[in-house]
């Protein structure tokens, strides 16, 4: 008997989460098929039903991670835009998401893209164009998008750096004044933006 629609998503959710969850603590090349399945609780017959090649299922596992990620729910939460965008950098460059918690494919696979092959990179551009496209709605209000485009971008690239190298370092008060940092950065910014 076939399987039902809904049981063939939910195996090839798991897939996408076990997938990144492993391409994001250690990297695309560590990982096997063998790995992601064994720990997904499939079979490599149930991976293939959904994917053609480890490539395809990196790409696919970044958009899931993307589309399930903090900065993504904080920015479908609808408050208020300056009281929703401080809440979304509070959560972002917080311990808590260097704990991985819900991490962010941006930041968590930012050393690993540089490697990938064209048509990964590709989704990380487009998941990248997604965040800051919504940073500019959510930061414009009144202003015109096209001014604010180059300050959403520019707090992109500082949330997402800021969690890479704090990932990165191994001194937890280097980290914690890092992070702080890019906290006061982030927030300085959108208060220029409003002037």
């Amino acid at each position: 008997m076939p399987y039902s629609p809904a049981h063939k998503e939910q195996s090839r959710n798991k897939l996408l989460a076990s997938a990144f969850e492993l391409f994001a603590h250690q990297g695309y090349d560590k990982i096997t098929l063998n790995a992601v399945t064994e720990h997904a609780g499939l079979t490599r017959g149930a991976f293939y039903n959904h994917f053609s090649s480890k490539q395809e299922l990196y790409r696919e596992a970044m958009k899931f991670a993307a589309t399930n990620s903090q900065i993504v729910a904080q920015m479908e939460k609808r408050k208020n835009g300056s009281e929703m965008l401080i809440s979304m950098i509070e959560g972002y460059l917080s311990q808590q998401h260097l704990s991985n918690t819900q991490p962010c494919p941006l930041a968590f696979l930012v050393t690993d893209m540089a490697n990938q092959e064209p048509e990964v990179r590709a989704s990380y551009t487009h998941i990248f164009e997604n965040i800051t496209h919504r940073l500019t709605q959510l930061i414009s209000g009144n202003q015109r998008k096209r001014k604010v485009m180059p300050e959403a971008q520019a707090l992109a690239a500082l949330l997402i750096g800021g969690v890479a190298v704090g990932r990165a370092l191994d001194n937890e008060d280097l980290t914690n004044q890092v992070m702080n940092a890019c906290r006061i950065l982030a927030k300085d910014s959108l208060e220029r933006v409003d002037d």
